[in-house]
């Protein structure tokens, strides 16, 4: 039975999309093994906004070494956006180190390793922390409270706290106290 959507009470209809916006979505993460949402109105590239979905399930431990990733046209068809989005992102995704793809085999989430120098990544990471402090600053957050948002925010993701006061090197070796330089 079809309905003319000028019939159905507007209530009753928004509540329809709401289920079926619903559905579709926990279908996309109960069948792809991950949740992706995209916002329209960020200021970050759709392909970036994937890149950093993906990288936050890794760290929050949702998707594992070894997981399978949705190939990029399953990803697409999901999300109702361009293939080539999707591919760009997997493609810097594996150039970072962050996924790799098995030739017939699909895409999958790669072994944590970084390529890049302590020096590097510790540059990288200050930048993301200075811009962080630089709007806490302007939002009238206390050092404390910042500090304490976080602590408990470290606490959700994968790696926790209790390598705080060591940082592995490229070669896996564990440097006590701080940043090796």
């Amino acid at each position: 039975m079809v309905y003319n959507c000028t019939s159905i009470n507007s209530s009753l209809y928004g509540s329809l999309v709401y289920i079926f916006i619903n559905l579709c979505n926990y279908w996309l993460y109960e069948n792809l093994n991950m949740y992706i949402q995209i916002e329209n109105m960020s200021d970050r590239t759709v392909y970036r906004q994937i890149m950093d979905q993906i990288k936050l399930q890794i760290a929050l431990g949702k998707l594992a070494k070894g997981d399978k990733l949705p190939t990029v046209r399953e990803l697409a068809g999901k999300l109702v956006i361009n293939p080539n989005t999707i591919a760009k992102a997997y493609r810097l995704l594996e150039r970072e180190g962050v996924i790799a793809t098995r030739t017939g085999s699909g895409t999958f989430v790669a072994q944590r390793s970084s390529q890049l120098s302590l020096e590097v990544r510790e540059k990288l990471i200050c930048h993301e922390l200075n811009r962080v402090i630089v709007e806490s600053f302007h939002l009238q957050i206390s050092k404390n409270t910042l500090v304490e948002w976080f602590d408990r925010t470290l606490k959700g993701f994968a790696f926790g706290l209790s390598q705080s006061n060591s940082i592995s090197g490229t070669d896996g070796d564990q440097h006590s106290g701080g940043v090796e330089r």
